[in-house]
């Protein structure tokens, strides 16, 4: 089944929106709107469709997020039953996996972890990383739930995500980019989504009062 993103444009992109059970990878520079793009998805589903979604963030306060969403119109504070963020410490992976199997109690449905380069930054031993990150994806892969990951793309990387793994265990990628000396500034690629047809072009999106605008 299709989940529609509440992002305008997007969804016809990728044939209807995310799919039911699957692992969803927004990825790009800093400062390219991946945030921005993963609560648009969580407030639309809470507040739409009075799904409980979960908002993970390993690199802001619950302050922060509740204070850029308010920009877009976003009132998360009117959510609370249904919206809820976890600040959660990117060094500390036991907590991490714990806190994915409360998730999975709650039946929680939409979940966000952004951002899953800062683990890939704090944990140093590759193996305990990769390890860790291949149980967290296959947990949350579960009950029809759509997860998204953010990451982020170094300066001058081919790459998608800073370990690479990221990028082959997800069944969508979509990159993000900013590139200030182009005529259309800001645009996104599905770089490949699994279980569906999709565009393979670059699609200008832009940033406007309620939120992302694709096309």
């Amino acid at each position: 089944m299709k989940v529609a993103t509440g992002v305008p444009g997007f969804d016809g992109i990728v044939g209807g929106g995310f799919n039911d059970n699957t692992i969803n990878l927004i990825t790009g520079q800093i400062g390219t709107c991946k945030s921005i793009f993963c609560m648009q998805f969580l407030h639309h589903r809470a507040k739409k469709f009075n799904e409980k979604v979960c908002y993970i963030t390993t690199d802001e306060c619950k302050e922060s997020i509740i204070r850029q969403a308010s920009q877009f119109g976003w009132n998360l504070d009117e959510l609370k039953d249904n919206f809820t963020i976890v600040e959660m410490e990117p060094y500390k992976m036991n907590r991490f996996i714990s806190y994915v199997e409360e998730i999975r109690k709650r039946k929680i449905k939409r979940v966000v972890i952004d951002s899953i380069s800062v683990f890939e930054v704090f944990v140093k031993d590759p193996f305990l990383m990769r390890k860790s990150l291949y149980s967290i994806i296959e947990s949350l892969r579960t009950d029809g739930r759509v997860t998204i990951l953010s990451a982020e793309i170094p300066y001058g990387s081919e790459r998608l995500s800073r370990s690479e793994m990221v990028e082959f265990m997800a069944d969508t990628v979509v990159m993000m980019q900013y590139i200030q000396a182009a005529k259309i500034k800001r645009n996104l690629t599905v770089k490949k989504m699994r279980f569906s047809k999709h565009s393979e072009n670059a699609h200008p999106f832009r940033i406007m009062n309620k939120g992302l605008i694709v096309g």
